[in-house]
């Protein structure tokens, strides 16, 4: 009886044992998943849930001793302190949150993401890209961005991009250019910035720059893309807009770094001429792809707009190439005419004497009101693309209606610039603008 009785005294010890060391080891595995859990959290912002800089930079300078190169942009979401102080902390960790959600929403094998703490953002992309391709991966995240802020709040994105070689690597200096290269941005009123070595040598010295400019005119160191215009309603491809590259040993200098530079030397004229013969040269290829009713539009300065040679110096260009001006579509911006209106009206009816065609570009921008349109020459009003950013709001998208209204009311033609998503289209369209230019439809190009 005993020997039974030890028999079942020894089982039950066994399965307690057993019980025992199961509980230990679901502790030990609970125990695991929690320092697994707590060294993620450490590296995860609380509010975006985003890697955060530290992680980040680890994670980057581990594929950077992998010789892996890639574009490191650095997001600034603009005003953002005013979500803070208008709603509180509460709202804005909640805006983060939502920025956080459509900036991870990028992230896969080759694109990193991370959270730089305030309103700064970063992504890492593998690929090392030119300028167009880092315009258009900038304006896909804002597209992201925007869709999520849609109706809420009225934010905007900025963004420098730059592209990592062995010799412009160190991320602290990327970093210290990029918060230097946003401030410049914001004054600039504009939104992206591509910014590698070529560019920060050229930040470095405006003399070495205008120095380079007059080399690269002569040497021919600079090309032209072409945007396309396009009527969303047919989608028939109305017109091109003519925009300047300029190179530096096989990099793109961007044209936020070189255009204001070139618009305060001497070298903005020459320049801007050559620009426009290569346009003019063009003109029978550019027909030929696109039609003999095709419209090209090229950018001219206020300093090339002023020139009293223009007009005889166009004619002879014309002339050469056999060009038919009112093919020609000069774009100018208000500041053209804020100093002088009647010399600048004088010199836009003297110049479509010679057919050519003149768009105000940035319209709601500068000085100028809706009332000069009455008073200007102009075939084309073309609304800023800071206006189109934010036409999700009702108050801009009623801006918007006025300025479109008016222009019709003077028989111009409206382009809207800068349209990036599908939306933006369909609001221009039910506020009756229906000729787009932007990435939704065309990506600046090359002719052949």
């Amino acid at each position: 009886m005993n020997h039974v009785s030890n028999y079942f005294d020894e089982s039950l010890l066994i399965n307690k044992m057993k019980s025992d060391l199961e509980h230990m080891y679901l502790k030990y595995d609970d125990l695991i998943a929690r320092l697994i859990e707590m060294e993620t959290k450490k590296h995860l912002d609380r509010v975006t849930q985003l890697p955060n800089i530290e992680h980040f930079n680890q994670m980057i300078n581990k594929r950077l001793k992998k010789h892996e190169y890639g574009t490191i942009f650095i997001f600034d979401i603009c005003d953002f302190g005013r979500v803070n102080v208008e709603f509180g902390y509460e709202i804005g960790d909640k805006v983060l949150s939502a920025i956080g959600s459509a900036i991870k929403s990028e992230a896969d094998g080759d694109v990193y993401t991370g959270y730089f703490g305030c309103n700064r953002f970063g992504i890492y992309k593998k690929d090392s890209l030119n300028y167009d391709d880092a315009y258009s991966f900038f304006s896909e995240v804002k597209q992201r961005v925007m869709t999520v802020l849609r109706g809420h709040f009225e934010l905007n994105l900025r963004a420098v991009a730059t592209p990592i070689n062995k010799d412009f690597s160190k991320l602290n200096d990327i970093y210290i250019k990029s918060e230097v290269m946003l401030k410049r941005l914001k004054s600039r009123r504009s939104d992206f910035l591509y910014f590698d070595k070529t560019q920060q040598q050229v930040e470095n010295t405006k003399d070495e720059l205008a120095k380079y400019v007059k080399e690269s005119v002569s040497l021919g160191n600079y090309y032209v893309v072409y945007q396309e215009k396009v009527d969303s309603m047919t989608n028939k491809i109305v017109g091109l807009e003519a925009l300047a590259r300029l190179k530096r040993n096989d990099r793109i200098i961007s044209p936020n770094v070189f255009i204001p530079i070139l618009e305060g030397s001497n070298n903005i004229v020459g320049f801007g001429n050559v620009i426009i013969e290569s346009v003019l040269k063009n003109m029978d290829f550019i027909e030929e792809k696109y039609g003999n009713d095709i419209v090209v539009s090229i950018n001219i300065s206020p300093k090339q707009f002023g020139s009293t040679k223009l007009k005889d110096w166009l004619g002879e260009v014309a002339e050469k190439y056999s060009v038919d001006l009112s093919k020609i579509e000069f774009e100018i911006t208000e500041n053209v005419f804020v100093n002088d209106m009647d010399h600048c009206i004088n010199q836009l009816l003297d110049l479509k004497e010679k057919g050519v065609r003149f768009a105000l570009d940035d319209f709601g921008t500068g000085y100028s009101s809706l009332q000069y349109l009455t008073k200007l020459p102009v075939n084309t009003l073309k609304i800023d693309k800071s206006f189109i950013d934010q036409i999700y709001h009702e108050q801009t998208k009623l801006v918007v209606k006025a300025i479109i209204d008016v222009g019709k009311a003077s028989n111009l033609n409206i382009v809207a610039e800068g349209v990036e998503d599908k939306r933006q289209v369909e609001i221009l369209n039910s506020i009756g603008c229906n000729i787009i230019q932007g990435y939704y439809y065309s990506k600046p190009k090359l002719l052949k």
